[in-house]
């Protein structure tokens, strides 16, 4: 029983310590939070896929378009356009803010589709009504 309570108090001790140290020295392990947007946005970069144009917001407000290069544990490239040239830019996934594909949406094809169907009707009624009244 004794050891038992001397295990629990010292367990209490160390942790509670290395919290003031942590908060003294201005160190901080990684918030779970920080963890899981980390992952999520590893994930999504893994979704996205290699050679595939994407927007990157960074958490500087930066925002990047280019190609996804390679993936790794900590980070991804980035293949950015200047000019003629093509710079490859180690981005870690804890610089990101987001990350989605460039480009339109399949939502978006099938409503542009469907505003030119609407209009090019619009066109054959017109011009059917017109050719009826002469």
């Amino acid at each position: 029983m004794r050891k038992g309570i001397c295990i629990v108090l010292l367990f209490l001790f160390i942790s509670s310590s290395l919290r003031i140290e942590a908060a003294i020295l201005g160190t901080s392990s990684p918030t779970q939070a920080e963890t899981t947007k980390k992952f999520a946005i590893k994930e999504r970069a893994l979704q996205i896929g290699v050679g595939k144009t994407m927007e990157v917001r960074l958490k500087n407000k930066e925002k990047l378009l280019g190609r996804m290069g390679a993936i790794s544990n900590e980070a991804f490239v980035l293949h950015i356009a200047k000019g003629k040239q093509i710079e490859a830019r180690t981005i870690s996934f804890d610089e990101v803010e987001s990350l989605k594909k460039a480009g339109w949406s399949t939502a978006k094809k099938i409503a542009v589709i469907a505003e030119f169907v609407v209009i090019g009707l619009g066109v054959i009624v017109v011009g059917a009504v017109l050719g009826a009244t002469e």
